[in-house]
């Protein structure tokens, strides 16, 4: 699949995305398209990390932070978390 993009950057980040592109010798379009991959690779694997805690939530599998302490002091006699 191919998308068309078209943005507008301000000032300041066209200055630093020239710079980076005169660096590496690639074209903007080049540079946008690498960005946009790494971004949405990290976003999709950020999304993946969070789904079992979505799924868990989502079928009523959780518990209050008061319960969690309560827990955590159950397991460490003498460490009260509260």
């Amino acid at each position: 699949m191919t998308i068309a993009v078209t943005t507008e950057l301000d000032d300041k980040t066209a200055a630093i995305v020239s710079r980076v592109v005169n660096a590496q010798g690639i074209s903007v379009e080049e540079f946008a398209a690498d960005a946009i991959r790494e971004a949405a690779i990290h976003e999709a694997e950020l999304l993946d990390f969070a789904q079992p805690g979505v799924d868990d939530l989502d079928a009523g599998r959780w518990v209050t932070h008061e319960e969690l302490v309560q827990w955590l002091d159950e397991r460490k006699p003498g460490r009260n978390l509260a």
